[in-house]
């Protein structure tokens, strides 16, 4: 959850920035990023969900590896809402710029840093979901050539 709250604390600095250099971003932009978004999201949580430990005899490692599996399908669907309803929020039509000091700040561009890094870190976990995944059958494989 704490890397969560520093996402968006990253993605409030970054719209800042961007704000205050007068970057516009239409509200077709955040919407074809939302909709990459899903297609990622959906893919890591097949792959989370497909995952076969039917071969991992240690119990207690069968069962480490389903609390780490758990655990990143919460945090990734708590990523994918959040980034939803910050979506949601930012499409609204009275949506406007802010004055924050010499800052601006604009909701539709903080939106996009938003799903942004949120789709740099689904991408992320999808990488290490797979790799997981590459580790868990080599090691089923190192294991059965041992004992044969």
């Amino acid at each position: 959850m704490i890397k969560l709250i520093l996402r968006l604390a990253i993605a409030g600095g970054l719209s800042l920035i961007l704000s205050t250099l007068d970057v516009n971003v239409d509200r077709d932009i955040n919407q074809t990023l939302l909709a990459v978004l899903g297609i990622v999201f959906s893919i890591s949580m097949s792959l989370l969900v497909s995952f076969n430990l039917s071969q991992v005899l240690n119990k207690k490692i069968r069962n480490s590896i389903r609390e780490a599996i758990s655990h990143s399908a919460k945090m990734l669907v708590i990523d994918f809402l959040v980034s939803s309803a910050v979506f949601v929020i930012t499409a609204m039509p009275d949506i406007t710029i802010k004055n924050i000091a010499a800052l601006k700040f604009d909701y539709r561009v903080f939106g996009m840093c938003v799903i942004v890094i949120s789709l740099l870190y689904e991408v992320y976990n999808f990488k290490r979901i797979h790799q997981l995944n590459i580790d868990i059958e080599e090691r089923i494989l190192e294991e059965k050539s041992r004992r044969q």
